[in-house]
């Protein structure tokens, strides 16, 4: 079985959202096969996988952020066809058995009608014959806390999950297989702050919580999620202003009628030209403040960002 974990994606970049998969669990996929969209602070990019094979299981699940390094897939990448040279192995490895090892099997009682756990070995996996290929996750007997099941969650959303001090084998998961997912941790979270809070009296806002019959929730994430955040961001950390005049567009609009039809730019492009020309005369409007040191850091070049409606959403390109 081959684990795929999330690659680095260069630029210091240490995670990533899984915007979503191009792939389902027990279909084929060819090497370089397109699997998983992914998407960074700086762009959504496409994840190719590295085997040809069968998809075993899919760790993540679509809006989970994923740290580079952490499994994202895995692969059943031909492990259960046994080829020449496997085979040839396997009969190498079945003739130097030793013969009390030969004894023990010849003398081994027969199995209960009830199939117990397979052997485990040191680091508490299950053991398989050399020449046979280790048995699918989902057909091995599942070792049993009385009558409990361990929760399925992927290292991350485990981590999460201590951070905040919840119990896992508490959350009910919403993911593949009934799998934790990051959202699960997050909702019996605040599922468990609404419990403990005072109920006689409830707040205006904990009052519009409430769903009422006709709303319909969607799940922020990929493009839009990422726009929320910097858009709150941006927000919160720069003052923000509004300036109005009045302006005779008489000679710009003469000019846009002398162009071709097919290639005259809207009044932006003249309005971003104007700005970018004007802007140098007034250094702090390009200026920020540094809280660490105190100081206010007035920049040299000019970085012009336009708002732009996309099919993903708000999208702010910038001009350097």
């Amino acid at each position: 079985m081959y684990q795929f974990v999330l690659p680095d994606l260069g630029e210091g970049i240490a995670e990533a959202e899984l915007v979503e998969w191009l792939v389902e669990e027990g279909k084929s996929v060819q090497e370089d096969q397109i699997i998983a969209k992914v998407m960074t602070d700086k762009a959504v990019v496409e994840i190719p996988s590295p085997k040809t094979g069968r998809i075993h299981r899919l760790m993540v699940g679509e809006g989970d952020i994923t740290p580079v390094g952490d499994v994202l897939i895995e692969i059943d990448d031909d492990s259960d066809v046994t080829t020449g040279e496997t085979q040839e192995m396997a009969e190498v490895v079945d003739a130097e058995a030793s013969p009390k090892e030969a004894a023990e099997e010849k003398e081994a009682p027969p199995e209960p009608e009830t199939a117990a756990p397979p052997p485990t070995g040191a680091q508490g996996e299950p053991q398989h014959p050399p020449h046979m290929p280790p048995c699918p996750q989902a057909h091995l007997p599942t070792p049993s806390r009385g009558h409990e099941k361990r929760a399925d969650a992927v290292p991350a959303v485990r981590e999460l999950a201590k951070q905040l001090n919840i119990d896992i084998e508490q959350v009910p998961g919403t993911g593949p297989d009934g799998r934790v997912m990051r959202r699960d941790v997050e909702a019996f979270q605040k599922a468990a702050k609404r419990s403990v809070a005072p109920s006689t009296h409830p707040s205006v806002s904990e009052s519009a919580q409430e769903d009422e019959p006709d709303w319909e929730r969607q799940s922020l994430r990929g493009v839009r999620r990422s726009i929320a955040e910097r858009v709150m961001r941006s927000k919160t950390l720069i003052p923000h202003y509004t300036y109005v005049e009045e302006v005779d567009l008489t000679s710009l609009e003469s000019v846009r009628r002398n162009l071709p039809t097919d290639s005259a730019p809207s009044p932006l492009a003249f309005i971003a030209r104007a700005a970018l020309t004007v802007l140098p005369d007034y250094p702090q409007l390009n200026a920020c403040v540094d809280e660490q040191t105190g100081e206010i850091i007035f920049k040299t070049a000019i970085h012009l960002g336009i708002a732009v409606t996309t099919e993903e959403g708000l999208m702010v390109p910038v001009i350097r």
